[in-house]
């Protein structure tokens, strides 16, 4: 299986680089970003498993980041991380469609948790569609032998 795709975005480099790290350790392909342009430029060139983006980007902000990511694949999980919590920030955000709000900083225990919990859907939706690939491919009526032309009408 292909390692899933994730979108990091912070403006801090330190905690880019180190984030960077800690997600591909978990087994992740990580595209790392330092300001929303670039990330943007990301989104509109390849597709996602999940964006985890600080909501404050020096030039620009994790929010304008989910709008638009979520505006091109609107199925798109989006996480936001935040050194700045609020709970009307919080509530801003998910109101928008993050799927959660962590506060830097945070534990990786409790970031590992969010990221299953943002994938958990889009997971079960790959396993559904490889499950009905499985069951169309063994059994399938185009693997029925049938002879007699009555019976074969009633497969077509």
């Amino acid at each position: 299986m292909d390692k899933e795709q994730l979108l990091l975005v912070d403006d801090d480099r330190g905690l880019l680089a180190l984030l960077t790290m800690r997600l591909e350790a978990m087994g992740f392909s990580v595209t790392a970003c330092h300001d929303a342009d670039t990330a943007l430029e990301e989104v509109r060139r390849q597709r996602f498993d999940l964006v985890i983006t600080d909501l404050r980007l020096g030039e620009g902000n994790g929010l304008a980041v989910m709008e638009e990511a979520r505006a091109l694949h609107p199925d798109l999980p989006v996480l936001i991380l935040t050194a700045h919590g609020s709970i009307p920030g919080a509530v801003e955000a998910m109101q928008k469609g993050a799927v959660g709000y962590l506060t830097k900083p945070f534990d990786d225990k409790d970031l590992a948790l969010w990221i299953a919990k943002a994938m958990t859907p889009r997971r079960m939706s790959r396993e559904i569609q490889r499950l009905k690939q499985l069951v169309s491919e063994l059994y399938g009526l185009e693997h029925v032998a049938a002879r007699s032309p009555s019976m074969q009408s009633l497969l077509q």
